[in-house]
């Protein structure tokens, strides 16, 4: 990377390669996606699109915010799009107003396999390992597990 390129970047880039996904909603109620998250900073997002598609300057993207177990919504401006050789389309795109710690912790978040966001155990004590329990698999139940609402009129591309 060009070190003017560098200079133009104010937020510290995070890798998610595909630990969140994007939908893109380029006009009205119309919504595409999902499309993977490469990395997010404060500042803007970087997606991978499967081809490229046609879109306005200014976007809403939608995306799930794992600690707050909620869709969020985000204008963002598309400063570059491009196709790396031999791969897929990538779309980088700088947000209307830069993201705030807390909301930008809650999309690093790892899930665990529940779903649910990984706590840290650092400053806890370890425990001692219970005795395993044969549990019947947990169900998910709508307005506990999963999102309240969805992103809107999902349109796959």
């Amino acid at each position: 990377m060009s070190e003017s390129k560098k200079e133009r970047r104010e937020s510290l880039r995070h890798t998610l390669n595909g630990r969140a996904a994007c939908y893109v909603c380029p006009a009205g109620d119309r919504v595409i996606g999902p499309f993977e998250v490469r990395d997010i900073s404060a500042g803007g997002i970087r997606l991978a699109l499967p081809a490229k598609i046609p879109l306005p300057d200014i976007i809403q993207l939608r995306l799930f915010h794992r600690k707050w177990r909620t869709w969020l919504e985000y204008q963002a401006t598309v400063v570059f799009a491009s196709r790396p050789s031999g791969g897929e389309f990538i779309l980088g795109g700088q947000f209307a107003r830069p993201l705030g710690d807390k909301e930008l912790e809650g999309f690093l978040e790892k899930e665990t396999a529940s779903g649910k966001p990984a706590r840290a155990r650092s400053a806890q004590k370890a425990r001692k390992p219970k005795t395993p329990v044969r549990r019947m698999e947990k169900r998910a139940k709508p307005g506990r597990d999963l999102p309240s609402t969805l992103p809107g009129p999902f349109q796959s591309y």
